[in-house]
């Protein structure tokens, strides 16, 4: 195992954007992600990360003849894929099953991006490579965001695997949307009209929760930059992410981020005191201004809820009102899938990653659901804070908190695996932090077996 203590982070080639890592595995999971835009131009963006993924596995310890160890998060990972399978035999609609499937298959992905990267990254030497390689994957869907936005280029076509899918599966709104290529659509946002970039993502919602998740890893390479050029270019892409961020214009996402920041800022640097104040006043002034001038405060709350109007958010309290109901009726393991039901603009169980789980799942998946994400919080802890603050893998451990509370307030409103891509790069970024923890040389060590 190599100390991450004594690499060179001021070498030239630290965060590279084109050689990423030595071992060959991590080289093809690296590539993998890096080839996004030719898998969305394809239409293979939401099945080339299980397959792909199985594969590098496969050739890894199935040919050589070894076994992977697993790391806690993937042996919760794997009995939440078991509980997957159970609930399948509770599906009622059958076209749901392709809905089942692809639902399944994000978790297959992150089953095996944990197990691969914690297994074959073995030193910090490994982590930054591949989040070299996020970064640039990154920045290959914001440069394409960022084109549609200013209306360069707005690409509307048909998809090489339109040409071989069923009609069947092109008329549901998620084979038309996977088949389709386009990277926004015209949207309203307090009234005004604008262009909302999706990318190389389904739906714009689900592009703003991949960026919250890999703008914190962004910001982290750029910090941690030592030649003027990588800092400019890795401070570009964080502003340019920062950007697309904003054209999706996904409140929950850009509260999510937030959040995660002030977590970070608080435990991590000298602005706790600042913080708490600047949040301690604020409080009072929205007290204030609550018992000075109510009908205000009323009115700009709502005026943030319905800036897109009032269509989302009553469709979105009839789906959970729905989600609850039917939970009730099957409360063990669910209904397998999101289901159709009469009157309802969206599936029931939609729209919320927790009440998603706990539909689909039932109770039974719920608890393990969150005892993966225990997990991940528990084995990802930065060691305390009076402890080599300057190394840059405690850093990351560090930035992973961020990283972390943001995905957890944008899952309150969000679905985080409807987007096949979406799940792997929220899997990638966790995994890489994983194995950052299990590189100290202080601790984690001996979990790779238990």
């Amino acid at each position: 195992m190599v100390d991450a203590r004594q690499l060179d982070v001021s070498a030239p080639r630290f965060f590279p954007l084109a050689e990423f890592v030595s071992e060959r595995p991590l080289r093809c999971v690296a590539w993998l992600f890096v080839l996004l835009p030719l898998w969305w131009a394809l239409g293979l963006e939401q099945f080339v990360w299980p397959v792909g993924l199985l594969g590098i596995a496969l050739f890894r310890y199935g040919a050589m003849g070894t076994l992977p160890k697993l790391v806690p998060v993937a042996r919760w990972l794997g009995v939440f894929l078991v509980v997957h399978l159970i609930s399948g035999f509770f599906i009622v609609e059958n076209i749901r099953y392709i809905t089942f499937a692809r639902n399944i298959s994000t978790y297959v992905s992150a089953f095996l991006l944990v197990v691969l990267i914690t297994n074959e990254a073995r030193s910090w030497e490994d982590v930054r490579g591949l989040v070299g390689a996020l970064v640039l994957t990154m920045f290959w869907a914001g440069c394409i965001g960022a084109i549609a936005a200013l209306g360069i280029w707005r690409p509307n076509f048909a998809s090489a695997i339109s040409w071989v899918t069923p009609d069947w599966i092109l008329q549901t709104d998620y084979g038309e949307t996977a088949a389709i290529r386009s990277v926004g659509d015209e949207s309203w946002f307090f009234g005004i009209q604008f262009f909302r970039v999706n990318g190389l993502f389904l739906y714009s919602t689900m592009y703003a929760a991949a960026l919250v998740v890999t703008i914190p890893v962004a910001a982290f390479a750029w910090s941690q930059a030592r030649e003027r050029i990588q800092r400019v270019l890795l401070g570009g892409v964080t502003l340019l992410l920062l950007l697309n961020l904003a054209g999706t214009t996904a409140r929950m996402s850009i509260v999510g981020l937030l959040a995660g920041l002030t977590v970070y800022l608080s435990l991590y640097t000298r602005l706790r005191r600042p913080i708490a104040i600047a949040l301690g006043g604020g409080v009072i002034v929205l007290v204030a201004a609550t018992l000075v001038a109510p009908d205000w405060v009323d009115e700009t709350a709502s005026s943030l809820i319905y800036a897109r109007g009032p269509n989302t958010v009553n469709s979105r309290s009839l789906v959970y009102a729905q989600t609850i109901q039917d939970f009730q009726q099957r409360p063990v393991f669910g209904w397998g899938t999101q289901r159709h039901v009469a009157g309802l603009p969206y599936g029931a169980g939609s729209h919320s990653y927790y009440l998603g789980v706990l539909y689909k799942q039932g109770a039974v998946g719920l608890l393990v659901f969150l005892a993966v994400w225990w997990c991940v919080w528990r084995d990802t802890r930065p060691p305390p804070t009076d402890s080599q603050a300057g190394d840059p893998s405690i850093r990351f451990l560090q930035i992973g908190r961020w990283v972390i509370v943001a995905a957890l307030i944008n899952a309150l409103t969000e679905v985080l695996d409807l987007d096949a891509t979406t799940s792997a790069l929220l899997w990638w970024v966790l995994a890489l932090l994983l194995a950052t923890r299990l590189s100290l040389p202080s601790g984690f060590e001996g979990k790779r077996s238990g």
